[in-house]
């Protein structure tokens, strides 16, 4: 064997090596994008909004996730506000450059909540978008706008159990 053949053979197997590592960490991404995760202990005890504050603050996109979802579980008073107000300091993802999973675990948590006041947050949510539209140029290519693409689709998904409302059929 020359010393090309060996290098070929090098890069294939490690090419090959790194497949399961690749299909794990896609797999575990895809959970935590359908919302199917489990909610760390320390959040999971958080029972006073000031203590769940600060996993909404965190710089760690799971630890939100977590927290918002841990919000629409304990369920007090404020909780719609507080969420709406957590969406809108998620970043506005740019392009292909990330998925909005915060903002999943936001709309997905306010249709379980399941009240008028969470309809009309959504709704409110849907008109941002929708007056917003793609952040790209070209507007016809919007699915190259991941936070566009992907939370839209969400947002009707979710707002569909409303869908036999005036208000929700007219926004």
């Amino acid at each position: 064997m020359n010393k090309h053949s060996i290098i070929k053979i090098a890069i294939c197997l490690s090419f090959l090596m790194s497949i399961p590592v690749q299909a794990l960490v896609g797999k575990k991404y895809r959970q935590w994008a359908m919302g199917e995760f489990e909610v760390p202990t320390e959040i999971k005890n958080t029972t006073k909004i000031t203590e769940l504050q600060t996993f909404l603050d965190s710089k760690k996109e799971f630890t939100r996730m977590a927290a918002v979802r841990r919000l629409g579980e304990i369920k007090i008073p404020n909780t719609v506000d507080l969420l709406v107000k957590s969406l809108r300091q998620e970043p506005i993802f740019k392009g292909t450059e990330g998925v909005p999973l915060v903002k999943l675990e936001i709309i997905r948590t306010l249709g379980r909540i399941d009240t008028d006041q969470a309809k009309y947050a959504l709704l409110d949510i849907l008109k941002d978008y929708w007056q917003r539209g793609p952040n790209i140029k070209d507007k016809k290519a919007f699915r190259l706008d991941r936070d566009f693409a992907v939370v839209m689709p969400l947002l009707l998904k979710t707002l569909y159990k409303w869908g036999g409302e005036e208000d929700v059929f007219k926004t």
